[in-house]
């Protein structure tokens, strides 16, 4: 019997990010109780990339897994590190195919057979990777129709002082290892900025601001918060709030259009400050003067934020020191961050990246982080080398 995957969110991955990042499709066919056959498809990619690998991460939950593999282009290495197999490629590009034979001895109580896939890749000197979701070894229940009658979601906003809006989106309890996606639509001339992404990726488009949560870890319910901020001349309230939500579980998708706002303050405040046109003149324009000028000389410092490091190892299970340094064989300490899903272990911070590429350098020649590289924060947000590079007026060294 050929079970379709659950995988309908995938496609939006691909348009949420910028051409060349590779998109990934499957189809299981169960065989057994515990062995199947997964045809993975991977479209996309970069037109110049130099190496590429995708890896097989299996859960601790699923115990035994072996792994039989063929691929449409024949991989130049691979190998298998403890719960994780690996296939690399030198200059190969999707699309192309791969087969795998799986096969597992038990799976813990309570725990779906899964299988994690992670695609990186390095193309003109830049390094990237995506985790390009999990592949379900197990039929799931569809949505229930309980489930499908639940409000799909809310909104709720209210107005701050500087003019902005606060607006937080509440989608009531979600199940554990659901897709969702929650796409806003940005009204004209106006701009947004996440303040609480709730575990989700978001992303921002011209028009949208997308929350995305790849696996629900737990069954709750999700709260993003954003801030809205319009030209001075419109009424917030006057807004017209809308948006789109998918819910995908088991075989099941629904999706939502989710319209409307509840504002917590009531209406009439704002008609109160309407009426007097000589309060809307005057507390406006001297409110925003106040944070605007510590505002602008701070701008000049985000350089001095700039940070690199080097990661040597990303797992999707958190690790102990003894765990690691009998993995990596690096005695040095590591920071541990938690980024998409993944346990990410970097050094100490350096403030060149010349530092950090020494430092990079040093571990290959003397871990098995043979694969460690280079990565770069601002302000204790990831960016890329080449964002930081450009920041802090450094020069990249080959």
């Amino acid at each position: 019997m050929l079970a379709p995957v659950l995988l309908p969110l995938y496609i939006f991955v691909h348009a949420m990010f910028h051409a060349g990042n590779p998109v990934a499709e499957w189809s299981v066919v169960h065989t057994s109780d515990r062995t199947c056959t997964v045809h993975l498809d991977l479209v996309g990619g970069a037109p110049d990339v130099d190496v590429a690998k995708l890896s097989l991460i299996a859960p601790d939950h699923l115990h035994g897994l072996t792994v039989a593999s063929h691929a449409s282009a024949n991989p130049a290495d691979q190998w298998k590190r403890n719960n994780t197999w690996n296939w690399m490629w030198n200059g190969v590009l999707p699309p192309m195919s791969l087969d795998f034979e799986l096969a597992w001895e038990s799976c813990e109580d309570g725990t779906t057979p899964t299988i994690d896939l992670a695609w990186e890749q390095v193309a003109s000197t830049a390094r990237q990777s995506w985790n390009l979701g999990s592949v379900l070894l197990a039929d799931l229940p569809s949505l229930s129709s309980a489930a499908e009658s639940t409000p799909p979601g809310s909104r709720k906003a209210s107005n701050e002082s500087n003019g902005s809006a606060t607006v937080t989106l509440m989608m009531p309890e979600v199940q554990k290892g659901s897709f969702v996606k929650w796409s806003e639509y940005i009204p004209d001339g106006c701009t947004c900025t996440v303040l609480d992404s709730d575990g989700s990726s978001s992303r921002q488009t011209a028009t949208e601001l997308i929350f995305l949560w790849f696996e629900v870890q737990a069954s709750r319910g999700l709260n993003p918060t954003y801030s809205l901020r319009c030209p001075d001349d419109v009424d917030n309230r006057s807004l017209a709030f809308d948006g789109m939500a998918e819910v995908a579980f088991g075989t099941g998708t629904n999706t939502y259009h989710i319209a409307g706002v509840e504002w917590n303050a009531p209406p009439t405040e704002r008609n109160e400050i309407m009426e007097s046109p000589q309060i809307t003149a005057t507390t406006p324009d001297a409110a925003p003067a106040a944070p605007e000028a510590p505002t602008a000389p701070t701008r000049p410092q985000t350089s001095s934020g700039v940070e690199f490091a080097v990661q040597l190892l990303a797992n999707h299970r958190d690790l102990t020191h003894d765990e690691l340094v009998e993995f990596l064989g690096y005695t040095q300490p590591l920071h541990m961050e938690r980024l998409d899903g993944w346990y990410k272990y970097v050094t100490d911070s350096h403030n060149s990246y010349a530092q950090a590429r020494s430092s990079r350098n040093n571990i290959w020649a003397t871990t098995n982080a043979k694969d460690a590289f280079v990565t770069a924060q601002l302000e204790g947000q990831r960016i890329t080398v080449q964002e930081a590079l450009l920041l802090s007026n450094q020069t990249w060294i080959p």
